[in-house]
């Protein structure tokens, strides 16, 4: 089999991502390719990032040739951080004059960006707007396509707030360009006038839910070429009906997205948008059933939430700084329950450490037949899909817990443990006057890291204040009989 692993937000290839299926491994290429032999009819896929902090998990596919999207936060670079920088300016003309209306938005576009600064966009005129900051890291000169558009409002047609209406002209061009480093070239771009277009849609949504946001937007066949057009936010928007420029000429396609928010969110695109009505149908968000909000996760604790409709589950457990002992897991399934334990088994991904925390959430995508489907050439990896449904839960909490679930009967089974400095308040004073007071943690802790003195004192957990006082009585008669015992006991930060 072949398959591909591109990043979820920009479609760009990635390469030097770990692939596993089984017990056997392989390395995405530069153009995000990777390949195995002689695999089962259905089969489970892991993809890893080099340093193992964030893992996708496919189950249960069948597809020869997947295309699979991976997450994992965008790479950060800047000025002093990247290995080459550029500027790009633009001057448009139209008809061999300056612009003299309207507003020119200026992009570039390449599949070896690593990253770039929002476009440059300006009230157009002969003054060119302000560069385009370009950073990036490999190779030394970026191959890619610069892509302007020009549009002047001609104002609303209609005055009902609740549909979206407006008309455009617009002007357009899309050229490949060659940028070098620490250069600031000024890119002249001949503006060709793009034919107009009548878009027409209605929305379907859940019952209790509606539309607040339409947007408008191009996409081209390019990593993270998505040309923003208009957005408009209104409560209870029921359609649109618009006038909008058809950029088929330069190889865009016209996409619009409806989104609702609420308990969850859900939204819907549809790309490559011709002159036929058009219906944006959005999904009922999923709702995480188990495990409650704030609730441990153990390896074999049981996620389940109610399944997205007509699509792939997805389930994600992203924590605020994934590392190898801690890493943020998405997966792909079409069952709508899932453990860690479960999802992961074979896979060299170690459970998080003690204490970390993790945002949960559900999610689905559609409209899909099946999880094949979803990684195929039209699914989660396309530039332009021609529809695309995402509904996500709302989110709940997670902490793993410090130490691992004990065995019954066994020294750990019958310890405790408090959140650092929890203490306890009872009715008696200190020798200076002061309540009577114990640190939970800081004896839970003592217990925990000296078994033998734990044993000989016959106390394994402290709760409240007769306990307490048992074992201050009891640390001070065995610190005499063994002086120094617990001089090296390790420090306890830890909050949780």
């Amino acid at each position: 089999m072949l398959g591909r692993v591109v990043d979820r937000r920009t479609r760009a290839a990635l390469s030097g991502r770990i692939v596993l299926i089984g017990d056997r491994q392989s390395t995405t290429g530069a153009d995000g390719a990777f390949g195995f032999e002689n695999v089962p009819g259905v089969y489970d896929v892991a993809i890893l990032d080099a340093k193992r902090d964030v893992v996708t998990i496919y189950r249960r596919l069948t597809r020869r040739d997947p295309l699979l999207v991976h997450g994992g936060a965008p790479e950060k670079l800047d000025v002093y951080r990247a290995k080459h920088s550029a500027k790009l300016f633009g001057s448009f003309t139209v008809g061999g004059r300056p612009l003299s209306s309207g507003a020119a938005t200026l992009g570039f576009f390449s599949p070896t960006l690593a990253a770039l600064a929002d476009p440059c966009a300006v009230a157009a005129s002969a003054v060119p707007c302000d560069p385009l900051a370009l950073l990036w890291n490999q190779p030394g000169q970026l191959d890619g396509e610069a892509v302007a558009i020009a549009i002047q409002d001609r104002g609303t047609r209609a005055a009902d707030p609740s549909r979206s209406t407006a008309a455009l002209s617009v002007w357009a061009v899309r050229r490949p360009l060659t940028v070098t480093p620490s250069v600031a070239p000024t890119v002249d771009l001949a503006l060709a006038p793009m034919p107009a277009r009548r878009v027409r849609g209605d929305f379907r949504v859940p019952a209790g839910r509606d539309v607040s946001t339409l947007i408008e937007s191009y996409r081209l066949p390019l990593p993270g070429a998505e040309i923003p057009l208009r957005r408009f936010d209104h409560e209870g928007l029921r359609g649109l009906d618009d006038e909008l420029p058809d950029l088929g000429g330069l190889g865009a396609s016209l996409c619009v997205t409806a989104l609702s928010d609420g308990d969850g969110t859900a939204s819907t695109t549809q790309c490559g948008i011709g002159t036929a009505p058009i219906t944006l149908t959005l999904e009922t968000p999923p709702r995480l059933t188990a495990p409650a909000n704030k609730a441990p996760l153990e390896p074999d604790t049981r996620l389940a939430w109610s399944p997205f409709a007509g699509g792939v589950q997805v389930l994600e457990l992203l924590g605020a700084d994934p590392a190898a002992d801690r890493p943020d897991v998405t997966i792909y399934t079409m069952e709508a329950t899932a453990s860690w334990q479960q999802a992961l088994a074979g896979t060299p991904v170690a459970f998080p450490k003690g204490c970390s925390i993790y945002e949960v959430t559900a999610a689905g995508h559609g409209p899909y037949r099946s999880i094949d489907d979803a990684v195929g050439p039209a699914g989660l990896g396309a530039f332009a899909p021609p529809e695309a449904r995402f509904s996500q839960s709302a989110p709940i909490t997670v902490t793993v817990p410090r130490w691992p679930r004990a065995q019954p009967g066994t020294f750990e089974a019958r310890l405790c443990h408090y959140p650092y400095a929890q203490g306890i308040v009872c009715d008696g004073k200190t020798w200076d006057g002061f309540p009577e007071h114990y640190i939970l943690s800081a004896i839970n802790n003592k217990l925990r890291a000296f078994p033998e003195f734990t044993k000989a004192i016959g106390i394994y957990c402290v709760r409240d204040c007769e306990t307490a006082r048992r074992f201050m009585k009891a640390y001070s008669e065995y610190s005499a009989a063994h002086p120094g015992f617990d001089d090296k006991q390790p420090l306890d930060m830890e909050s949780c």
